[in-house]
Parts: structure tokens; sequence; C-alpha cells
């Protein structure tokens, strides 16, 4: 966490097993916090086309245990 570039890096620790997105209703999608919270940290909305150039980072790392 120290040597991270604060300007162009960020964590985002998710809890518990996040939902699987292939198969969830959108309504399930609205009651997940896990991806609410992934979506507001990337800039996206729900039922929005998004580019991008307009997400607010270039790369996303997920690590898991």
């Amino acid at each position: 966490k120290q040597a991270r570039d604060r300007a162009s890096q960020a964590i985002l620790p998710l809890r518990g097993k996040i939902l699987n997105v292939a198969s969830a209703s959108g309504a399930k999608l609205a009651q997940s916090q896990q991806i609410t919270d992934l979506m507001q940290a990337l800039g996206v909305r729900s039922g929005s086309h998004y580019r991008d150039e307009d997400l607010r980072y270039d790369k996303v790392i997920i690590m898991t245990d």
C-alpha cells in the first residue's frame, strides 16, 4: 500500500465471494455492494454505455486468495 503511486493507483478491498455477473439479473447486480463499489471506483453507471477512455483507471488488477 505504501509503495503505490497514489496519482494513478488505488486499492479497493472487496469482502466475501463476489457475485457472478454473467448469470445475474440487473436487480441482483444493483443489490450487490461489491459490484456497486467497483462500478463507483471505475466511474461507470448501471445501464449506460462507456468508453475505455472514460474510465478512471487504465488497468484493473484483481488479486484473490
